[in-house]
C-alpha cells in the first residue's frame, strides 16, 4: 500500500488535499503551509526552483518591465501570478504568453504603472517572432507594381498602442497616455532579425485592404475612399509605402499562377 493509500486508510488527509497543499505551498509559500508530514527544508528547496525557473523566465522575456519595476514591486507581481493564474497551456515556453495573459485580465494592482501591459504585450510580440516556425512569403526581384496582388508575411505584425511602448524604459515612464496613438509594426525579416517599423493608422488599414482587394491599386483606392482623399495622390504616397513594407519584408508581391497550356485533344 503506498504512502497516501495508508494515509487516508490510517485517517489522514486524502492524497487530493495533500496535492492541493503542495501546490498551493508551491504557488505562494508565505501565505500557505507546506503538507502535513513533509520534510520543510524540501519543499523550500522546491518551491524555491520553481519560482526562479519562472522569474527567469518572464525576465528575459520582459527585460523592459523589469528595468521599470522596483525590484519588489517585479517580484510581488511574479509571485502573484504564479500563486492567482491557471494557465491554460502545460508547456514551459507559454508562460510569457499566460503572464501576458494575467496582466491584461487577471491583475488589479493599482501601484502597477499605467503602461504596463502594453509594454509586456510589446516585448512578448518580439519574443514570439523571434522563436516563431513561421516563413515569410518568397521573395521576388521584380519591380513593385500596384497592379500586383501582395501577401501580408506571417512574420510581420500590425500593433497599436496607447502609449509610445519602444520608448519606454528606465529614463522614460509615461504616467498618461498620450493624445496621439502608437503605431508600429514588428516584422522578422530573411536574415532573421526582428525590426521595429514606424506605422500610422492609414498604413496598418492598407495592410488589411491588401489581403481583400486583388491588387494594390485596388486597395489603395479603397483607402483613399475611406479616407476621403484624392485617390491619385493616395496611388502616390501609397506606391512609396509599398516601396517601404516590400523591402523591409513586411509584405510581398503574389507571384501569378502559370498560364494554363491547353493541350490540343489527340486525333483518332
Amino acid at each position: 500500500m503506498t504512502q497516501a493509500g495508508a494515509a487516508a486508510t490510517d485517517g489522514g488527509p486524502p492524497f487530493q488535499a495533500v496535492q492541493r497543499a503542495f501546490a498551493a505551498h508551491v504557488r505562494n509559500p508565505d501565505r500557505h503551509p507546506a503538507p502535513a508530514g513533509v520534510d520543510p527544508k524540501r519543499m523550500a528547496v522546491y518551491a524555491g526552483l520553481v519560482y526562479r525557473n519562472i522569474e527567469g523566465f518572464l525576465a528575459r522575456t520582459f527585460p523592459a518591465a523589469l528595468a521599470v519595476l522596483p525590484e519588489a514591486h517585479w517580484h510581488a507581481a511574479v509571485r502573484d501570478f504564479i500563486e492567482r493564474h491557471t494557465s491554460d497551456s502545460p508547456y514551459f515556453r507559454d508562460i510569457s504568453t499566460e503572464f501576458l495573459r494575467y496582466l491584461e485580465t487577471e491583475r488589479d494592482a493599482p501601484e502597477d504603472p499605467p503602461f504596463l501591459a502594453e509594454l509586456c504585450h510589446y516585448e512578448w510580440a518580439r519574443a514570439t517572432l523571434i522563436q516563431s516556425d513561421e516563413v515569410p512569403p518568397p521573395a521576388r526581384d521584380a519591380p513593385v507594381s500596384l497592379d500586383a496582388a501582395f501577401a501580408l508575411s506571417p512574420l510581420a505584425w500590425p500593433l497599436h498602442y496607447r502609449f509610445p511602448v519602444h520608448r519606454i524604459g528606465a529614463g522614460f515612464q509615461p504616467e498618461a497616455a498620450p493624445d496621439a496613438p502608437t503605431w508600429l509594426i514588428l516584422c522578422r525579416d530573411r536574415d532573421d532579425r526582428v525590426r521595429r517599423l514606424d506605422s500610422n493608422a492609414a498604413t496598418t488599414r492598407l495592410l488589411g485592404l491588401l489581403a481583400e482587394a486583388g491588387s494594390a491599386r485596388r486597395a489603395l483606392m479603397a483607402l483613399a475612399d475611406e479616407l476621403g482623399r484624392d485617390r491619385r495622390q493616395v496611388l502616390r504616397f501609397g506606391e512609396d509605402t509599398l516601396r517601404r513594407l516590400v523591402s523591409a519584408d513586411v509584405v510581398a508581391p503574389i507571384a501569378e499562377p502559370p498560364e494554363a497550356v491547353v493541350v490540343p485533344a489527340a486525333k483518332e
